[in-house]
């Protein structure tokens, strides 16, 4: 079985969801199971509402195809006003997708959304070659800080980095900040976008992660600093805690200094009882191959018979999604 992402991918540093699709692409490359052509293939795996209007065509030129949905979110989860989006989400998963994947247990349960036929929670991982552990760090007097969004939502979390920026004792402590910000910090370091690579230099030289954005499915950027098996200092919610679990410590409100004190006496501890949970890039490539297989094999014995739309569904579909496009537009 070949494999195509519908999907359009971003050079360069971007967004979590956008670095791991990367990864996942260029493994499925690499085990033989991708196929650049999406006419040619005969599974899909589409990203939440992305693409959408592409997706509606293939399958009704295309019926056969099989259609992995991974979902992200829900995407009003960052905001008060209703995310219409969520609602076209709902229409892909009803009418498209044999099988749904979610992110995060978190993900799953907060998404109103009918199951599918096959469905299963697994992680994103980022590149493995990457990230992991360094064992030597760079020696400093200072203890390392470092955190990375490429987001400028506010939801992120940034009013607690300016909070840590104006409260934190740049005496013991040192802070970089790697990505997008609206703010002009006097005392953090501020380090444009970078490469995985480089992103990866700079977690293995740092000594605590602070992860300040609250409402996650699962964010790529958390998962980086977990693979360097650095400890975290995370906003306490969502899928955060189920991802770090006994590798760091939630704070809540302003008692993040406070925490990120209690992380720093016990460095030595978090180091030695690291607890890696975390599947590598490898092993979630093979988790979304088995559901793909999953799927097929249950076609093939005729258990299940895959999604297909007609001309009436088409249009039905296709103004749903127009109207949904339009209600976030002027919402």
């Amino acid at each position: 079985m070949n494999i195509s992402i519908l999907f359009d991918f971003i050079d360069g540093p971007w967004g979590g969801g956008n670095q791991f699709l990367k990864n996942l692409k260029k493994n499925l490359i690499k085990k033989k199971k991708y196929e650049n052509n999406i006419f040619k293939t005969n599974a899909l795996l589409i990203n939440s509402h992305h693409k959408k209007y592409k997706l509606l065509f293939l399958k009704l030129f295309f019926k056969n195809k099989l259609l992995i949905h991974r979902i992200d979110g829900p995407l009003d989860y960052r905001s008060k006003e209703k995310n219409f989006q969520n609602e076209n989400i709902k229409i892909i998963n009803k009418y498209f997708a044999d099988a749904t994947i979610f992110q995060s247990n978190w993900s799953q349960k907060e998404n109103d959304i009918k199951f599918t036929k096959f469905s299963d929670v697994i992680w994103n991982a980022p590149d493995s070659k990457l990230f992991s552990p360094k064992n030597n760090k760079s020696q400093s007097k200072k203890i390392k800080l470092i955190s990375t969004c490429w987001s400028t939502n506010i939801s992120k979390g940034h009013n607690w980095y300016k909070f840590l920026d104006e409260s934190l004792d740049f005496n013991k402590y040192e802070m970089s900040f790697i990505g997008r910000t609206l703010y002009n910090f006097k005392n953090i370091k501020v380090l444009p976008p970078l490469n995985s690579y480089d992103i990866a230099q700079h977690l293995k030289n740092s000594d605590i992660f602070v992860f300040c954005s609250k409402t996650e499915a699962c964010s790529n950027s958390l998962l980086e600093a977990l693979h360097t098996a650095l400890p975290i200092v995370y906003a306490d919610g969502s899928s955060n805690n189920e991802i770090v679990r006994d590798n760091g410590i939630p704070f809540q409100n302003h008692n993040i200094i406070e925490k990120i004190r209690t992380v720093s006496d016990e460095l030595d501890k978090y180091k030695l009882n690291f607890n890696n949970i975390y599947p590598d890039i490898d092993d979630v490539t093979d988790k979304y191959l088995l559901m793909f297989e999953k799927v097929k094999i249950s076609v093939s014995k005729k258990l299940y018979i895959p999604k297909k739309i007609n001309l009436l569904i088409f249009f039905i579909i296709l103004f749903n999604f127009l109207i949904n496009d339009f209600k976030d537009k002027f919402k």
